[in-house]
């Protein structure tokens, strides 16, 4: 809950900037909290998701899968 208001506050003041440079202070803002809502909504999906797939296939697999798709997504 911590972090979901740390997050929030830096989205009104900092991220829209920092992020969202070429929109303006209203819309960066806007695109800052979407991407809060945005997480705040996938992450618990992908949680029963990957939580099903860890029970079917095995933890370790899972984890090293999701590690892989983070790499990878950082590198892109």
């Amino acid at each position: 809950m911590v972090r979901l208001l740390l997050y929030g506050a830096a989205a009104t003041v900092v991220f829209n900037k920092f992020f969202f440079p070429s929109l303006s202070s209203v819309v960066g803002t806007i695109a800052a909290f979407g991407t809060l809502g945005a997480g705040f909504i996938v992450r618990p999906l992908g949680g029963i998701l990957y939580g099903h797939v860890g029970d079917k296939f095995g933890r370790k697999r899972v984890l090293v899968s999701s590690i892989w798709l983070m790499g990878i997504s950082t590198v892109a």
